[in-house]
């Protein structure tokens, strides 16, 4: 417990990072923003074609899932009237990415337990209802629509 107060208190001294004025001008601050789309935007296209090929990939699976949600958090930043496709989209890819996430970890358990005919049911459903999720997202994510924040500007 002792431990935890020092580290409690250290961190209470500890003034955090120095931004400088000039780091946060509008200018610099829409270079980096405009970086780290193109960074995520590049990525999840390149990720994708691995992901729509081949339904055992889930541990890429999941790393797009969370590159979505990483590209959707700096899109949600940026102000607009309505919210433009590609947000919309990834929110879309998000909650199908999130549901496969859910069978995958489901089935995972269910096969690391003792077998009988209910489990055996249990495991058959998720694997049938995860394969039902998968092909809808191959389908929804068809049109890349991030490609557009690969290009530099």
């Amino acid at each position: 417990m002792q431990q935890a107060k020092e580290l409690a208190l250290s961190v209470q001294k500890d003034p955090g990072p120095r931004v400088k004025p000039r780091d946060l001008s509008d200018p610099i601050l829409r270079r980096r923003y405009n970086k780290v789309v193109r960074k995520l935007g590049s990525k999840i296209t390149s990720e994708l074609p691995i992901v729509r090929e081949d339904p055992s990939k889930v541990e890429e699976l999941h790393v797009v899932r969370r590159d979505c949600k990483q590209l959707r958090y700096v899109l949600e930043m940026s102000e607009f009237s309505r919210p433009p496709k590609p947000l919309v989209t990834l929110r879309s890819w998000q909650d199908l990415l999130g549901t496969i996430r859910d069978h995958d970890v489901m089935i995972e358990y269910l096969r690391g337990l003792r077998k009988s005919a209910e489990i055996q049911v249990a495991l058959n459903t998720e694997i049938e209802n995860r394969s039902k999720n998968y092909r809808k997202f191959v389908e929804v994510s068809g049109e890349n629509p991030v490609s557009r924040f690969v290009a530099k500007p």
